[in-house]
């Protein structure tokens, strides 16, 4: 007899599981608000963008995708359902028990004012520095965070193995060489984690608008403020 446990027709799962998406993602359009950042998770990270009404955001992103790998990256006025895709979008004002948030029009405002603006760096600059600031005036990233930490662990992990293995050592050539070892691996570790602290909240200065005149910009940012009325 046939094993009726399984799903017999793993198209209609699917199917299933895309209208689940999409009923969850009208309900979150009832709740979310202007000047509100949105987290679309991915499969490995999540990309970010600043609620501005009318079911359109505004988001730091690649030509080809949320990461824009070649630093290239353009800040976009688009449909909320283009941006979502395949995730369940969800509000996240993770920093406002942190910082004071913005007026809605500022935050808005902000966002605007970036429009068409080029530049992106997956550490220093990316889609979630972008809606920080807008947000708060301050750009951030709880991504970059988790790397810097990371970082830290990483180097007190590698200290703890290698002097165990130091402590194994038959000669005192074989430990001067793992020391040296250590004290290397935990140096290149610090000075990363330094250098993240360091940098942790970027400038939204080396977001570029393109070389066009200042009636060109004036017109790009009417244009989307025409697309949300």
């Amino acid at each position: 007899m046939a094993n009726q446990s399984g799903p017999s027709n793993p198209g209609l799962v699917q199917h299933g599981e895309t209208l689940k998406r999409r009923i969850q993602n009208e309900a979150f359009l009832q709740q979310v608000k202007p000047g509100d950042m949105i987290e679309f998770p991915r499969k490995l990270y999540s990309h970010w963008a600043i609620y501005v009404g009318k079911g359109k955001v505004i988001h730091l992103t690649g030509d080809a995708g949320d990461m824009a790998l070649d630093e290239t990256g353009t800040v976009k006025l688009e449909d909320f359902w283009t941006v979502v895709g395949t995730s369940t979008a969800k509000i996240n004002n993770f920093l406002d028990a942190e910082m004071e948030p913005l007026p809605e029009k500022y935050i808005i405002s902000n966002a605007m004012s970036k429009l068409g603006a080029e530049g992106y760096h997956l550490i220093f600059l990316n889609c979630e520095h972008f809606v920080t600031w807008c947000r708060y005036g301050k750009a951030k990233s709880s991504q970059v965070q988790h790397v810097t930490k990371v970082l830290g662990n990483f180097g007190s992990s590698l200290k703890d193995k290698l002097n165990a293995i130091a402590s194994t050592a038959q000669n005192k050539q074989e430990k001067d060489f793992v020391s040296g070892v250590v004290s290397l691996g935990v140096t290149l570790a610090n000075q990363g984690k330094d250098y993240m602290e360091k940098n942790e909240d970027a400038d939204l200065k080396t977001l570029k608008q393109r070389k066009q005149s200042s009636k060109s910009t004036k017109k790009t940012r009417d244009l989307g403020e025409a697309k949300i009325d």
